[in-house]
């Protein structure tokens, strides 16, 4: 995996991830102003919250982006960067 589908997000988006698991692109901008997936190619990149050494793996579809981990993983994340 090259540079362009590594992806870093400031915490609050990160943990919205975790919250809600998909965000689609209407509420990356509106809420986060994160233009980081616009213009990305269709497929699995990684987000890394910046400030920790924490990441995910997500999905970038056509009108969303959806966090591909499973419930325990979530609790962890949740408990490394809170």
């Amino acid at each position: 995996m090259d540079e362009r589908r590594k992806i870093a997000v400031p915490k609050e988006l990160f943990l919205a991830f975790l919250n809600i698991g998909q965000l689609t692109y209407e509420e990356l901008k509106a809420k986060y102003i994160n233009e980081s997936f616009c213009g990305k190619a269709h497929g699995s990149a990684v987000v890394f919250c910046e400030g920790t050494d924490v990441y995910a793996t997500v999905w970038i579809g056509v009108n969303s982006v959806a966090l591909m981990v499973n419930k325990e993983e979530i609790k962890s994340f949740k408990f490394l960067i809170q």
